[in-house]
């Protein structure tokens, strides 16, 4: 009797590790419809190697549909984020439900992650999920998840409008459409010049360029100005505030939206 209640006991506990070790898994797609094992395995590495290089440990999870209820995933996402690494982790987790998504974030994660910048990431990703990569957009939004906290380690700072792409990316990237505008421009002014000189006819005397020469003087007298102020309204992004609580631990969440 004794060897079967070890025995059973010894069962219970393997299949409660096993259950915590499925849980801790960071990247899960509980549809089993958009990532295969070999993916999973590849967005996990990705996670394991950004967590080992700042302390924040990213999560990556697909379930189906919560109604597009952009609020309630909020709280979905946090709730699954603490049940899986704890109330007191530095952290992000990236959640995609039917054919929406949220980012939420805790600890160090909230302080480094502004509303801004999740909001910037999931912009920069939401075109692989409309074409249906999801590895892809996974995949990217840890790549710019990496870009940003390292660009934070190097005393970067994010306040108000946020680029995923840094001042000197955002420069070469326009250069080539500043050199298409220069050429342009240059070739109206020298077809401009070019098209005048054709006009021009030469005169006998000098006498006949100066006939029909008029000098005149035009003015014009501002005596009045009307300035007319008004307030443009704006409206925040979908989906409450930046900060709130959920399983006893505090977060910060992107605006999410739907694709």
């Amino acid at each position: 009797m004794k060897k079967k209640c070890g025995a059973l006991l010894i069962l219970v506990l393997c299949l409660v590790c096993m259950q915590s070790a499925w849980a801790a898994v960071p990247v899960r797609d509980d549809t089993g419809r958009f990532l295969n094992s070999y993916q999973v395995a590849e967005l996990t590495q990705q996670c394991a190697d950004i967590y080992a290089a700042h302390g924040i440990q990213p999560m990556i999870r697909v379930t189906s549909s919560l109604g597009e209820d952009l609020n309630r995933m909020r709280y979905y996402a946090a709730d699954l984020y603490d049940n899986t690494y704890g109330n007191n982790s530095d952290g992000v987790i990236f959640l995609v439900a039917g054919r929406s998504y949220i980012s939420v974030t805790t600890g160090r994660g909230e302080t480094i992650l502004s509303r801004n910048v999740l909001n910037a990431m999931e912009d920069d990703t939401v075109d692989y999920l409309r074409d249906g990569d999801y590895a892809g957009a996974f995949s990217h939004y840890l790549s710019l998840l990496d870009n940003v906290l390292t660009r934070y380690e190097n005393g970067e700072r994010f306040n108000g409008n946020f680029s995923v792409k840094t001042p000197i990316q955002r420069a070469v990237g326009i250069l080539p459409f500043i050199a298409i505008a220069a050429a342009i421009i240059t070739g109206l002014i020298l077809l401009i010049v070019w098209s005048g000189m054709k006009t021009a006819k030469k005169k006998d005397t000098a006498s006949e360029y100066a006939v029909g020469a008029e000098l005149t003087r035009h003015s014009d007298v501002y005596l009045y100005t009307t300035t007319v102020r008004r307030r443009i309204q704006t409206s925040s992004g979908s989906g409450g505030s930046g900060h709130f609580s959920s399983s006893g631990g505090g977060h910060g969440s992107s605006s999410g939206g739907h694709f």
